[in-house]
C-alpha cells in the first residue's frame, strides 16, 4: 500500500533491442579491432604452434606458449571489461574483491531487476549469438579439413608437412569465435550492471 505522503521510486533503464547486444559486440570489435587483433594473434599463433603447425615442439616451448596465450586472453578480458581501456578494466576487476557487502547487494538487485524485465530480448540475443557461433565454427571446421586448403598452406610453408587440420582450427577460432564470445558475454554483463545502455 502506498500512502498519499509516500512516493514510489521507479528505476528507469533502457531495454536492449532485439539483437541489440550483438550489435554492441560487433561495434566494439570494429572500433577496437587493432588492439584486439594484436591480442588475438598472440593466442592464435600460440595455439597453432602448440597443435603442431610447425611440427613437434619441446615441452618448455609448449609451456611458454601456454603462458603467452593465457596472458593474452586475460589482457583481452580486462580490455573488454574496461570498454577499450586496460586501466578501467583492471579497476573494475579489482573492485570485485573490494566492493562492500551492501554495494554488492545493490549490484545483484540491479542485475536481477534488469534480467526479469528484459529476459525475452536477452534470449533473442543469445539465440542470435548461438546461431552465429555455430555457423562460424562449422565454416572453420569445413575450411580446415579441406585437403586443398591444407595442401596449399603446406606448399606455402605456412604449415609443417606433417601437420593435421587441428592447428588451422585453433588458429581461426582464436581469431574469431573465442574473442567474439568474450566480447558478447562481457557486453551482457556490462549491460546487466548498468555500464552500457542498449
Amino acid at each position: 500500500m502506498t500512502y498519499p505522503h509516500q512516493t514510489t521510486k521507479v528505476v528507469q533503464f533502457s531495454r536492449p533491442r532485439i539483437l541489440g547486444l550483438l550489435g554492441v559486440s560487433f561495434r566494439f570489435y570494429r572500433i577496437h579491432f587493432l588492439p584486439l587483433l594484436a591480442l588475438m594473434a598472440v593466442a592464435a599463433l600460440g595455439r597453432a604452434f602448440q597443435m603442431g603447425a610447425a611440427g613437434k615442439i619441446s615441452s618448455t616451448a609448449y609451456v611458454l606458449l601456454e603462458i603467452s596465450t593465457e596472458l593474452s586472453r586475460v589482457l583481452m578480458l580486462i580490455f573488454i571489461l574496461g570498454q577499450g581501456s586496460l586501466k578501467v578494466g583492471l579497476r573494475r576487476c579489482l573492485r570485485v574483491f573490494t566492493i562492500k557487502k551492501n554495494q554488492r547487494k545493490q549490484v545483484w538487485q540491479r542485475m536481477s531487476q534488469r534480467f526479469r524485465a528484459c529476459w525475452p530480448a536477452l534470449l533473442w540475443n543469445l539465440i542470435g549469438f548461438s546461431i552465429l557461433a555455430f555457423v562460424t565454427n562449422y565454416s572453420i571446421n569445413w575450411l580446415a579439413h579441406s585437403q586443398q586448403v591444407l595442401l596449399e598452406l603446406k606448399a606455402l610453408h605456412l604449415l609443417s608437412p606433417i601437420a593435421t587440420p587441428t592447428p588451422v582450427v585453433f588458429f581461426l577460432k582464436n581469431l574469431t569465435v573465442i574473442p567474439f564470445t568474450l566480447i558478447f558475454e562481457c557486453s551482457v554483463l556490462l549491460w546487466l550492471i548498468g555500464k552500457i545502455e542498449k
